[in-house]
C-alpha cells in the first residue's frame, strides 16, 4: 500500500487506478484474515451472552430478534423435542415435558 502511494504521488500512478489497487489490496487483506479464523472460541461467546443477559430484558423486539438470528440456524419443532441448529454448528434437543 506504501509502493501504491508513493506511485501515485510521484505521478507515475494515476489516482483513480491507485484506488483500484489500493481496494484489491484490502479485498486480499480481508479474506487472509478471514481464512485465518478456523473455529469459535465457545468461552468468548459465553461471555458475550452473559453480558447480553443483564441487558436481555431491556432490549427491544427488533433487537432480541436480531440477536436470536445471529446465534440460531433453525429450529425443528417435532412432536416430542424441539431441536435448536446453532450458527457454529452444534445441535441442543429439548424434550417436551409430559
Amino acid at each position: 500500500m506504501d509502493k501504491i502511494i508513493r506511485m501515485i504521488e510521484e505521478d507515475i500512478l494515476s489516482i483513480e487506478k491507485g484506488k483500484i489497487q489500493m481496494n484489491k489490496l484490502k479485498e486480499e487483506k480481508a479474506e487472509l484474515l478471514a481464512s485465518e479464523i478456523i473455529e469459535i472460541d465457545f468461552s468468548k461467546v459465553e461471555q458475550k451472552l452473559k453480558q447480553i443477559k443483564q441487558i436481555y430484558p431491556y432490549m427491544t423486539r427488533t433487537e432480541k430478534s436480531r440477536l436470536w438470528h445471529l446465534l440460531i440456524n433453525k429450529i425443528d419443532a417435532q412432536e416430542i423435542k424441539i431441536v435448536v441448529h446453532w450458527r457454529f454448528g452444534t445441535k441442543y434437543t429439548f424434550r417436551k415435558p409430559m
